[in-house]
């Protein structure tokens, strides 16, 4: 598979971003919703696209991703990827959590509180709109 074609919103485009990581495959997201910050391809100029994708004349825009591993001391649990972020807390939404966290080996810290978000530069955006501030361009090449 060289590439994933996306047609939805912003919210598809997510989904199928935990998928395509996993594969390593890009995506082309097309915007059938409303807004689209991930979807930048206008439901219009998809043949365009398309045409050129297959011509190899775009430009793949690398994005960073989180992955987040909750489980019980010790034991194996839950993982998973997110493109935007990853949101851990409690189910019982008045409890707190107690979490370890970790980046790759090296150990950050313990942390008690109703819950984590981690987000990644794209889904800083998000974030930044909703407490009034600009938007938030994650940079084109990753370091």
């Amino acid at each position: 598979m060289d590439a994933i074609l996306v047609l939805g919103g912003d919210g598809t485009f997510l989904s199928a971003a935990r998928e395509a990581a996993r594969a390593d495959v890009p995506i082309l997201g097309v915007n059938m919703g409303g807004l689209g910050f991930l979807t930048e391809t206008a439901e219009s100029d998809v043949y365009v696209a398309l045409e050129r994708l297959l011509a190899g004349d775009v430009e793949i825009e690398p994005r960073m991703m989180v992955e987040a591993r909750v489980g019980p001391r010790g034991r194996a649990g839950w993982t998973e990827c997110g493109l935007n972020d990853v949101v851990v807390h409690q189910a019982d939404e008045s409890r707190m959590v107690r979490l370890d966290l970790k980046i790759g080996p090296t150990m950050i810290g313990t942390l008690a509180a109703d819950g984590l978000i981690v987000a990644t530069p794209t889904g800083s955006t998000a974030y930044s709109l909703s407490a009034g501030g600009p938007i938030v361009r994650p940079p084109s090449k990753l370091c």
